[in-house]
């Protein structure tokens, strides 16, 4: 009976491999650890000296160099991150499971509206905040526009300008008129374009896209309400039939001018 419990107490007593723990020491200021349990391992934080919690680096002993933000697992629950170490410049652990990096969603607020952007920080301590400064989102009544939360235009004003945000007066006429699209005042180069009221675009007045507009297709337009109406409506009867019924200004040109639609002979475009 005594051998059986020399014998169970020799074999709790004597430490199994899979029982055994490492056994870490840190270098100054964290600098480095080295594992002195069996074999030594060693990781360094930057460039360093191979010594490290005055255990001098073997050839046949692991070791891991390691810059900012990387890290290791010590395999007895503890983890540690790299700070500030790169190939020229020593850096120190600092313990923590946490993930290197962590990041938080910051909504700011300005005239007019808000922005939202991304405070990052570092188990280091460092962090990156760099507030927004232009609207993400605007007030209830208000648009984005060049980086800002302003009015929108309404009636007969538009911006100034692509860059503007400035409401000005827009009429409609041959040579300037307003982008639904955009609503934004689009003035022509009177002497070289007018406005296509179609397109809200300026047109170059020798654009080889225009037809020339024959005598004959002059004469098929009278009474218009103003010149403007009377160029539609000479460009539109350039078309053929089916253009010219397809065209969405069809309707409304025939209803504001006099149209003579009668077939012409040849000699009438002389």
């Amino acid at each position: 009976m005594n051998k059986i419990l020399c014998i169970l107490m020799m074999i709790l007593l004597v430490p199994t491999p899979s029982f055994a723990r490492i056994k870490l020491r840190a270098g100054d200021n964290n600098r480095c650890f080295v594992n002195v349990k069996d074999t030594n391992q060693f990781w360094y934080c930057g460039t360093q000296d191979s010594t490290c919690a005055g255990k001098k680096l073997r050839k046949y002993h692991k070791r891991w160099w390691q810059y900012h933000g990387e890290g290791f697992d010590s395999g007895e629950g503890r983890h540690f991150w790299c700070c500030g170490g790169s190939t020229t410049a020593q850096g120190h652990y600092v313990e923590t499971w946490d993930p290197f990096y962590s990041r938080e969603t910051v909504t700011v607020d300005l005239p007019n509206g808000t922005c939202t952007y991304e405070r990052i920080t570092n188990v280091c301590g460092e962090v990156i905040d760099e507030p927004c400064t232009e609207p993400t989102e605007c007030d209830a009544g208000l648009i984005l526009r060049n980086g800002q939360c302003v009015a929108p235009c309404d009636g007969t004003t538009a911006f100034a300008s692509k860059t503007s945000n400035e409401c000005v007066e827009c009429a409609t006429t041959a040579y300037q008129g307003i982008d639904d699209k955009t609503n934004e005042c689009v003035r022509c180069d009177s002497g070289t374009q007018f406005f296509d009221k179609e397109t809200k675009t300026c047109v170059s007045k020798t654009s080889p896209s225009l037809k020339k507009v024959t005598a004959a297709t002059m004469k098929k337009c009278y009474g218009c309400p103003n010149s403007d109406v009377f160029k539609e409506c000479t460009t539109l009867f350039s078309k053929s039939d089916t253009e010219r019924r397809a065209a969405e200004n069809y309707e409304r040109i025939i209803s504001e001018c006099y149209i003579d639609d009668r077939p012409t002979t040849a000699a009438s475009d002389e």
